[in-house]
């Protein structure tokens, strides 16, 4: 999905982050308290990918949800 660049954090002299990569921080540190490796896959790799992957499915959703 290619959302808009929304900056989050923008000063005069820097663009920021997106606002969907502020998101999908958010969303990292809630999956992080909840999730373990055990729970997602085999591997280290599978896990974080993942968790990388849900995030910004779950910036998506937030972004969607905020222009409703």
């Amino acid at each position: 999905m290619s959302a808009p660049f929304l900056p989050a954090f923008a000063s005069p002299s820097q663009t920021g982050m997106t606002l969907r990569d502020y998101f999908a921080g958010k969303a990292l540190q809630a999956s992080m308290i909840n999730l373990s490796e055990q729970v997602i896959g085999n591997t280290p790799d599978d896990w974080r990918n993942f968790v990388a992957k849900d995030c910004y499915a779950i910036a998506d959703a937030m972004l969607r949800a905020r222009s409703e």
